[in-house]
């Protein structure tokens, strides 16, 4: 059976003609590239306010550079995100020098200079820049965080750092902006995704040695940007100068004996770079690698490894999680309006995960036990924490349980040229890779299936008594059956261009082609497991890859494959008039499933394609140099994750009951989004902005049953069903480093309602109760009303810096149920509130010098004050937190008297980190 399709032959022919229309224009009109800006302005005679033309603006310390044209402007294009001294000189003149000029990222930084005529003997005049705490030309959300911040602040990742800013929440490991579900996040490099498109969220880890800050761009979305609804995260990764420089930094919670750590954490940074033979060829390499036994930390016996494939016999403790990141950057400056870039990025996590179930070592008797018919079948009847007799057999639990390997890499390249001071290009190169493996084995038949055949949990309730854990709860033998590999792939063609013609326009346009490959094998492997009683043979080959691809086993396990195609067109253009900023734009995205698809396995592509097109509109209205207020309107389409498109090989008749089916056909997600904010300058060093914002959400991705008989069960399909709504208001306050101190604080107000958090709700409503999908919006699993961040540093410079970084949060809800409830009420879904969160981080800094060269000693304090922050209600919850207000988790333990009662676990995963203290040494050069 196939799912409806509803693009129609007419609506293909209609987007390819679109697609045609706009590759005209894209000859004609042009955009900038993403992780790189620009500085612009006119040179004047101070005295007269003539243009001078052919006057030499550079870049001090870089090949950067360009001349005047007849009217007195000039463009310098593609300089790294940094800041800089622009030099201008001309001949019968006086040369100026602009210091401490800013330029960010996909920006035009405006520099104006007026130069005198040269007196005899005149010297240099040098002339400060001051970065602007207002912009009064943007009109979407963008929330900077450069180098000189993450290095003063306790913060050891990207997704930290995105998490401290406004309007966004972090539940359960996940981070959601404004209301969106954590897939509505998306992470780019230089205008590349690193974003695994398999399931929507994770991918590349790019260590914080590797920037020069990013960008979160959490509303009012220019035309450039599509396939996202929520957030876009633009990372900029460092470049060479022209001076060799770097950076080491290592940090350790390790006080010199194993007792003395918290998390027996280590973790060791670098990045240097420099000009390589001449100063046209610049490079940067840098690298992390984190090494931590988490503070989750199992009972799992680890090997030790060897470090560079023992050259030097040398051998390291393996960690329950271990992180290697790397970054290499070749920079050619052909002609000073030429440049060409390759990077390769690269990143590696193996880790092991805690599990409360299987936290427990000890021993098992693997004796005979009765059934209800007297009959001897094979159970574990007792379990110790010691050997009781010679049929007791040592067991530890975290040894049986899977890990994850995950690698992704992506290479890159990049030229930019520049063809006139008002036109210039950017085409780019690149293929994303992700090999993503979970398993215990990797050969499926090392697992030790018997526990699967009685149950592998002890049964006894009177067993060795207090020696025994809790009966029914805790895995005593055998193995957790998790197997699955994901493999993905994208090669993309991008090309970018702008024009800014005159003083009105700044016509930006450009497209992108992504060819996406998908492979997914995840085995069911508890189905081949003989029912109990069986004889098991040590020699059977219960799994078989010949058998599990080509016969109809396949169909108990997920195997399927895929190679979609994404491509965009967008035309933008910024009209200035009379102290008005319009940025009007349109976009169009395509998506084909390709042709192994369900959707049009044997049409032609204009059958299968699926085009949408999205308008965008901001207006920016600047009061004065410090006051502007600011409106944009956006329809954003984003495509659902990959695995959605063909889960279970989009098999609805032969599937499995139960199983969710993937349907190549899917529609893309729709959001509306309004927003409106107004910013202030109180003084140099002080600026407030306030935003906000309504968003309306459909088509999102859910699940619905599908009846096949009273034989052949229900499947679930994906289908674009869900809605969501989002409202809030962002206030950011932020002060600019003076008078020995910098800081910022924000406050988010947030209400994220919806038909349901989670698009498998349909599929698992029948295990958790759930009669019928609610019949109005509940609040989201994220919805968050109220939240506090901010961080004050304060510092005497060259000496010493100190850090105190804060946030808080109001609670996410919960579905309040109590023990036995066999229905939970639609509308009570989410109707509880979990307690608030709060986190105060401290960083400490002591600087030295020692031979010329500047090092520091430093420390980081977590979670100062020990709170126990939630995250997450662990096996039954929502029960135990309802019913008694505690939280830990709990269990459901049968009494004498056959009543059900909840037994606490005190599972500490259901709780963050608590106190976490780390020290370390910086040098920098």
């Amino acid at each position: 059976m196939r799912l409806p399709r509803r693009l129609s032959r007419e609506s293909g022919f209609a987007c390819l003609f679109l697609l045609v229309a706009l590759v005209v224009v894209l000859v004609a009109t042009p955009a900038f590239g993403q992780t790189t800006g620009r500085i612009t302005g006119t040179v004047t005679d101070a005295k007269n306010g003539a243009p001078l033309p052919f006057a030499n603006v550079s870049i001090i310390g870089t090949a950067y550079g360009n001349i005047t044209n007849q009217l007195g402007e000039y463009v310098i294009d593609y300089l790294p995100v940094g800041t800089y001294v622009v030099q201008v000189s001309y001949m019968g003149y006086d040369t100026s020098r602009v210091s401490d000029v800013v330029v960010e990222p996909d920006r035009s930084t405006m520099v104006n200079v007026s130069l005198d005529q040269a007196a005899l003997l005149a010297d240099e005049i040098v002339v400060e820049a001051e970065r602007p705490l207002v912009d009064v030309e943007k009109t979407t959300t963008t929330r900077r965080m450069d180098d000189e911040e993450v290095k003063v602040r306790p913060i050891s990742t990207v997704a930290e750092a995105v998490a401290t800013q406004p309007g966004v929440v972090l539940v359960d490991g996940e981070l959601h902006v404004r209301g969106g579900r954590a897939s509505e996040v998306k992470y780019y490099v230089d205008g590349i995704a690193i974003t695994d498109a398999a399931s929507g969220t994770g991918g590349l880890e790019v260590s914080l040695s590797s920037l020069s800050g990013f960008d979160l761009l959490s509303g009012g979305f220019d035309a450039e940007y599509g396939n996202v609804q929520s957030g876009v995260v633009n990372l900029q990764t460092r470049e060479g100068g022209r001076q060799f420089s770097g950076e080491i930094k290592y940090m350790t919670d390790d006080y010199g004996a194993p007792e003395r750590t918290y998390d027996n954490y280590d973790n060791i940074l670098f990045g240097l770079g420099g000009p390589l033979f001449t100063e046209k060829i610049r490079y940067y390499v840098s690298g992390e690698g984190r090494f931590s036994d988490t503070y989750l930390r199992t009972s799992k016996e680890r090997e030790r490894e060897d470090v560079w494939g023992n050259l030097f016999n040398l051998k390291v403790p393996n960690r329950q999680s271990v992180l290697g990141s790397a970054q290499a950057k070749l920079s050619f400056i052909v002609t000073p309006t030429r440049k060409l870039t390759a990077e390769y990025l690269t990143s590696r996590t193996v880790r092991d995960y805690y599990f409360h179930n299987y936290s427990r070592t000890g021993y098992w008797s693997p004796r005979l036990r009765k059934n209800d018919a007297g009959e001897y079948i094979p159970g574990h009847e007792d379990w110790s924490h010691v050997p009781l007799d010679s049929t007791y057999m040592y067991y530890n639990a975290a040894e049986h349980t899977p890990g994850s390997d995950d690698r992704f890499s992506t290479q890159k390249l990049v030229w930019r040229d520049n063809v006139s001071p008002t036109m210039f290009y950017t085409v780019k190169v690149a293929h994303f890779k992700s090999d993503e493996k979970y398993w215990l084995h990797e050969d499926p038949n090392d697992y030790w299936w018997q526990a699967y055949v009685a149950g592998a949990k002890t049964l006894d309730e009177d067993s060795d008594n207090d020696l025994n854990p809790e009966p029914g709860y805790y895995r005593t033998w055998g193995d957790q059956l998790g197997w699955t590999h994901n493999e993905t792939s994208a090669t993309t063609f991008k090309a970018d261009l702008t024009n800014q013609p005159n003083e009105t326009h700044q016509m930006k346009s450009g497209f992108e082609v992504i060819y996406n490959t998908l492979s997914v094998t995840r085995l069911s492997l508890g189905t081949l497991i003989p029912s109990a009683g069986d004889t098991l043979d040590p020699h059977f080959e219960y799994f078989n890859w010949e058998r599990a691809l080509n016969t109809g086993e396949r169909n108990q396990h997920n195997i399927f494959e895929g190679f979609p195609t994404h491509g965009a067109m967008y035309l933008q253009d910024k009209m200035t008039h009379e102290g008005m900023i319009v940025r009007a734009g349109l976009r169009l995205d395509w998506s084909d499933p390709g042709a192994s698809s369900d959707v049009g396995q044997t049409q032609i592509w204009r059958e299968r394609v699926n085009a949408v097109l999205s308008p965008r509109l901001g207006i920016a209205h600047p009061i004065s140099d410090r006051d502007a207020l600011h409106f944009h309107y956006g329809r954003f389409y984003q495509m659902p994750h990959l695995t959605a498109l063909y889960e279970s090989d989009e098999n609805i008749d032969s599937a499995p009951a139960g199983r969710v089916i993937g349907y190549s056909g899917l529609e893309p997600e729709v959001t509306t989004s309004y927003q409106f904010g107004a910013e202030h300058q109180f003084s140099q060093n002080l600026a407030m902005d306030v935003t906000g914002f309504y968003k309306d959400i459909f088509g999102l991705l859910a699940t619905e049953e599908y009846s096949r008989g009273p034989t052949e069960g229900s499947v679930y399909p994906y289908v674009n069903k869900d809605y969501a709504s989002v409202k809030g208001v962002e206030l950011k306050v932020t002060k600019r480093f003076a008078n020995f101190f910098m800081g910022n604080f924000s406050y988010t107000w947030l209400q994220a309602t919806g038909v349901s958090s989670d698009e498998n709700q349909g599929a698992q409503a029948e295990d958790i109760g759930l009669p019928r999908q609610p019949l109005k919006e509940i609040p989201l699993d994220w919805d968050e009303r109220h939240s506090l961040s901010g961080f004050i540093f304060i510092s005497d410079p060259g000496n010493w810096e100190v850090t105190f970084d804060y946030n808080y949060g109001s609670g996410t809800p919960y579905t309040p149920s109590v023990l036995g409830q066999k229905e939970i009420d639609p509308e009570s879904v989410n109707s509880g509130s979990r307690p608030s969160h709060q986190n105060l981080d401290i960083r400490g800094t002591k600087k030295y010098k020692l031979y010329g060269q500047e090092f520091s000693l430093f420390f980081e304090a977590h979670n100062v004050f020990d709170k126990k922050n939630l995250r997450g209600l662990g096996a039954y919850g929502a029960e135990y937190y309802t019913m008694t207000g505690n939280l830990g988790g709990a269990f459901v333990e049968t009494g004498p008297d056959g009543r059900e009662r909840l037994k606490p676990l005190n599972d500490p995963s259901v709780f963050t980190e608590g106190r976490w203290i780390s020290v370390g040494i910086a040098v920098d050069w």
